[in-house]
């Protein structure tokens, strides 16, 4: 049966300027849109190829064209990608008119599809709707008209968002400069840029932001810190003026519990670059993810990319074949520019890394060990963790003393045991503050270390 013609339904809200009232979505879904099923238009290009189906019938009356005569222009985005690419179709076409969606008048039973929204992180606390399943009628200025479809797809073991520009198969070039113009806006403006993300691109809650006073480092490892992120970050362009690379590789190692992840924190509340916080969880199951990452981070540059556990993925290829450390090596120095990358990995076990990746310049080219903290890094940790208490400092000098040999969170623990084995005793001031004395320290580093140690005195630090 034929169409007659087209139908333009009321002009709703157009879905590139935000997200629409509870009542104008009601109206929306309300139409014959709603009838459709999400099988009907997962086969969208196949029907236009066939030159059949309603939804290729309903994209040909709108563009005035038979499906033999139009043409498709893709371009596919990861989910992360999904909001900055709605902007850029805002920006880079902005002078397209939203149309709606339209069909055909005597279809009493046409399957059309109904449009899917999702709620994506932009900011912390802040989400935008958008548009994941629909198709989306513009008109140009000069009267021609345009069909965007979006679609989720599963392709390479990942979920990506299709938008298929459709026209005539004789505007095939105008089409492809529109999406080009799209994903120019893409690249030059991106929500994600300066924020703390996963290696998928999701938000990161980072909670209270931490700074270099809160950390017990040594002055050596935090003036090298500071030298070699804060200061690159605040003077790339004399880098890039002077040909010099202005990226970086740091790898942190030492055991545990002493402020290797504490450094990421700092780094990641800096606020001068985008930061990727990578774990072994990222690596679990695909290969291809490395370079999923690196290339979200090249995007995103300047970026601070932190990889915890380096050992878990990068061990020495004498312990066997590790497709992840050949993709790494690559990335880290291959073929791409890495200016604007800062690398920091962390690691528990030094050797275990594989030589080419720790040894070789242009790679890791400083590395510095977090050991056990000194005494003053100590007595700093416990003053820290007592700071609203109304303690002598004897006794946090004891604290300290006592302490020799634990990691930096084996004496943050022993200040919590030292303050909740008071208020177990019932040493509570008026102000219901704990009062914590010699006897609770002596507990604490009892229950601690299983060993009974004499706070009392001092010993060299």
């Amino acid at each position: 049966m034929s169409s007659p013609g087209p139908t333009t339904t009321a002009q709703p809200r157009d879905p590139r300027r935000g997200v629409a009232g509870p009542r104008a979505r009601t109206r929306y879904l309300q139409r014959r849109h709603a009838a459709a099923t999400l099988a009907d238009h997962r086969a969208y290009y196949y029907d236009l190829c066939r030159l059949d189906g309603p939804l290729a019938d309903e994209i040909g009356a709108f563009l005035g064209i038979s499906g033999g005569q139009v043409t498709i222009k893709q371009l596919r985005v990861a989910p992360c990608e999904l909001p900055n690419a709605h902007r850029a179709l805002r920006r880079a076409l902005a002078d397209w008119r939203y149309c709606g969606t339209t069909g055909p008048r005597d279809y009493q039973f046409t399957p059309i599809w109904a449009p899917i929204y999702r709620r994506v992180e932009v900011r912390p606390g802040r989400q935008r709707e958008c548009l994941v399943e629909g198709t989306l009628l513009f008109e140009l200025p000069d009267g021609r008209r345009r069909v965007i479809v979006v679609e989720e797809e599963y392709r390479r073991g990942n979920i990506e968002f299709s938008f298929s520009l459709i026209g005539p198969r004789r505007e095939a070039r105008e089409l492809h400069a529109a999406l080009q113009a799209v994903a120019r806006s893409m690249r030059r403006r991106h929500y994600l840029r300066r924020q703390v993300i996963r290696g998928d691109g999701t938000l990161l809650r980072l909670g209270q932001r931490v700074a270099w006073d809160d950390l017990a480092l040594d002055p050596v490892v935090r003036n090298t810190l500071e030298q070699n992120i804060a200061c690159v970050l605040e003077r790339g362009a004399a880098f890039r003026a002077s040909r010099v690379p202005w990226r970086r590789g740091i790898m942190l190692y030492g055991p545990p519990g002493n402020g290797k992840t504490m450094i990421g924190k700092v780094l990641a509340s800096l606020g001068r670059a985008t930061f990727m916080w990578i774990t072994p969880a990222d690596f679990e199951s695909r290969d291809y993810d490395l370079r999923d990452i690196f290339r979200l981070a090249r995007k995103l540059r300047p970026t601070i990319l932190f990889l915890e556990d380096l050992d878990f993925y990068a061990a020495d290829r004498a312990y066997g074949a590790h497709g992840r450390l050949g993709e790494l090596l690559a990335q880290m120095d291959g073929l791409e520019r890495n200016d604007g990358l800062l690398i920091v990995a962390t690691t528990n076990d030094l050797a275990a890394i594989e030589p080419a990746l720790k040894d070789r310049p242009s790679r890791f080219d400083i590395r510095l060990e977090i050991g056990l903290p000194q005494f003053v890094a100590r007595r700093q940790i416990i003053a820290q963790q007592w700071a609203n208490l109304d303690c002598p400092a004897e006794l946090v000098d004891r604290a300290a003393t006592a302490s020799a040999d634990l990691s930096g969170a084996q004496v943050r623990e022993l200040a919590i045991l030292t303050v909740q084995g008071a208020i177990f005793r019932g040493a509570v001031g008026a102000d219901n503050r704990a009062q914590p004395h010699d006897a609770d320290l002596q507990a604490a580093l009892t229950q601690l270390t299983g060993v009974s140690r004499q706070p009392l005195g001092f010993r060299a630090p």
